[in-house]
């Protein structure tokens, strides 16, 4: 939050400036005309005052507290380092900017629009389809009318009788006498309607 609110600030220090930037900013500082006629030494005390200053807005650590104007973030990371009891050091720090790295499109709406007109003024043809040019839609067919099951008629085809119950007990009674398995003891008890006797014949053919 701190960097976010300062832009100016490129480096960690006021020591940390590049060297190039340093004498670029010198010489610029030399050469204006308020320092004109100006003796050396003096006109050089001037400008190391001027850029010691400088410098420190561009530095973290020379930049106003943001929660304690009284306060520079030198200041706070001292106390920090007096509370904790540790060599506290910020070594360097990144500042993310929105939208940053995002090629702009510079778009002129109404350039762009006269440009389209005069497509269409050189060739009409090539102009869209008004409302009133569009071709009309079909009307929806009507559905056709669905064919009918036939009906059965009544009494056309009689229910086919249910198959008698065969209990468990009919089964295990069968099977001591026959010595037929568990199946074949069920259909012949199911096919011929639940008799013993005659379950006992059909599991005997």
């Amino acid at each position: 939050m701190q960097i976010a609110a300062n832009p100016t600030v490129v480096c960690v220090s006021a020591d940390d400036v590049p060297a190039d930037v340093q004498d670029k900013a010198r010489a610029l500082e030399m050469g204006k005309e308020d320092l004109a006629g100006k003796p050396d030494d003096v006109k050089a005390k001037i400008v190391e005052g001027r850029l010691k200053k400088h410098f420190t807005e561009m530095a973290l650590l020379g930049q106003k507290w943001l929660k304690d104007e009284d306060m520079t973030v030198e200041d706070v990371l001292k106390a920090r380092i007096a509370k904790l009891g540790e060599n506290l050091v910020i070594r360097r720090f990144t500042r993310l900017t929105l939208g940053e790295g995002l090629e702009k499109r510079d778009a002129d709406f109404a350039a762009g629009v006269e440009a389209e007109l005069a497509k269409y003024r050189a060739d009409p043809n090539a102009a869209p389809a008004t409302d009133s040019e569009a071709p009309e839609e079909e009307a929806p067919k009507a559905d056709a009318p669905k064919a009918e099951a036939p009906r059965e008629e009544p009494g056309a085809a009689a229910a086919a009788p249910a198959a008698p119950a065969v209990s468990a007990a009919d089964v295990k009674a069968l099977r001591m006498r026959s010595g037929a398995g568990i199946l074949d003891s069920k259909k012949a008890l199911a096919e011929t309607g639940g008799g013993m006797e005659k379950a006992l014949e059909w599991v005997e053919k």
